[in-house]
């Protein structure tokens, strides 16, 4: 059984999936004590879950066999996530070899094909120790590399720099002086400490029996800084990012619901925004006294109103990889429950990618969302209402509210031109997601029977 700790808006549901699949949560929240009535453990967790920065997901960070079984229950209840696998777990020690030198920086091979950048001073050919500092998701970024070693333990960090630093998320001052000067008595020959926020729950005897430990795991990495090439001397913490399209937010609603009280598209407003957050717990709030659906139908029709009252639509597109491209806002020509249209403004320069065509000054985008179809249809006229051809994005069902639209961008297009004629775009780069196992099956499947569904109609 491995000791998970979670943070974040999506904290109620996964703490409730955590206890189902056998997991033990540990250093809860008071709302979470008081939710499921757990004794208030303070254990060091195995792996901390919190929110993806975007809030469309979840980050999950710890041991490698606990991030490993809660991703493949993950995939298995919610089949259509987007998961992101680290490289190399961050803080690992390995061997690496320096291949080149760039822009200031030397690339470094950590493992066939993997590579990183460090400064110092280095031939074409060494082979030297370095700590992943920052890790990445996919070959197309560098790790960032460092000569300084972290070596990890449950409580602290034995830290090759020769400082005390103490984590940001311990608030009490005696606890943090406390550990300074414990922290100030192990630092030696070259090492200094930095204390994890467990540490404010261990007894010092646990403290101490670490730092030694940890002394003596610095002792031997040191004696093995003569292995060959490759070597992962010690793993690091190991780091997935889930993201959730929209149709997974709303299973989790349902999770959810189990424990507590929740709105229809709970999660979908709560990761929308400060006032869609605060919405949703403004409606929860009244739930006690009124029907579920209606709070949910008349929530929904408020976002709607809300997003008329903007009059322009912010677009965020979301690739595979978590990145967020803004699109060119729309203005808002129809909005019901089933469908929102808007008329884009296009700029000119360039050229529409499959048709073969430029983009002229005066071109604009009719735009159309539905928002559980798994497609957003582009209509793209010239400013004498010629249309000049379609783009159809296959995307998850789209999210819409008080102030965006948001979706997740499976990477293909089709393209109908003005003959009717049918292009699939970039369909190599979504089968390279898929072999890399980012893109799950369910997707993939979804994704053809969408092309063959507008293969067999044009």
């Amino acid at each position: 059984m491995f000791n998970v700790r979670v943070r974040g808006i999506y904290a109620t549901t996964i703490t409730r999936l955590c206890m189902d699949w056998g997991f033990k949560i540990v250093q809860p929240t008071k709302i979470i004590i008081d939710r499921f009535k757990l004794t208030d453990l303070r254990e060091a967790p195995d792996i901390t879950i919190k929110d993806l920065e975007s809030k469309d997901g979840i980050v999950i960070i710890g041991l490698r066999r606990a991030v490993e079984e809660i991703l493949e229950k993950l995939k298995t209840h919610f089949p259509e996530v987007i998961v992101l696998k680290c490289l190399m777990p961050i803080h690992s020690i390995v061997k690496g070899i320096v291949k080149n030198f760039r822009n200031g920086e030397y690339i470094i091979e950590v493992k066939p094909g993997i590579y990183g950048v460090l400064k110092g001073d280095f031939k074409i050919g060494d082979v030297t120790t370095v700590s992943i500092a920052k890790t990445s998701f996919t070959h197309s970024n560098y790790l960032k590399l460092s000569s300084n070693l972290w070596i990890k333990g449950r409580y602290a960090y034995l830290i090759q720099d020769n400082k005390v630093i103490v984590s940001r998320h311990i608030k009490d001052h005696n606890i943090k002086r406390e550990l300074i000067s414990l922290g100030l008595l192990f630092k030696r020959e070259g090492w200094g400490v930095k204390w994890r926020s467990s540490a404010q729950y261990a007894d010092t005897v646990s403290l101490i029996g670490e730092l030694k430990n940890l002394h003596e795991k610095a002792k031997e990495i040191l004696k093995n800084s003569e292995k060959t090439p490759y070597t992962e001397l010690i793993e690091g913490e190991y780091i997935a990012r889930v993201i959730f399209p929209s149709t997974t937010k709303i299973e989790l609603d349902k999770v959810r619901s189990k424990v507590i009280p929740t709105v229809y598209k709970h999660h979908i407003y709560k990761s929308s925004g400060k006032i869609g957050s605060v919405l949703v717990d403004f409606a929860e709030k009244i739930l006690n006294e009124l029907n579920v659906d209606w709070v949910s139908r008349n929530l929904h029709e408020f976002m709607i109103e809300l997003l008329k009252q903007r009059g322009k639509v912010k677009i965020l597109h979301i690739k595979p990889s978590g990145e967020i491209i803004s699109l060119t806002p729309g203005s808002i020509i129809e909005i019901s429950r089933e469908r929102l249209v808007l008329r884009r403004r296009l700029t000119g320069g360039g050229r529409y990618d499959g048709l073969n065509i430029s983009k002229e000054e005066g071109d604009y985008d009719i735009m159309e969302v539905k928002p559980n179809e798994w497609i957003i249809t582009h209509n793209y006229y010239s400013k004498n209402n010629t249309l000049r051809g379609r783009y159809i994005n296959i995307n998850t069902p789209p999210e819409i509210t008080y102030k965006c639209i948001k979706y997740i961008d499976l990477i293909i297009d089709i393209v109908i031109l003005p003959n009717g004629e049918v292009k699939i775009l970039d369909l190599e780069e979504f089968n390279k997601l898929y072999s890399e196992g980012i893109i799950p099956s369910y997707i993939k499947t979804k994704v053809n029977n969408i092309i063959n569904s507008f293969i067999s109609i044009n």
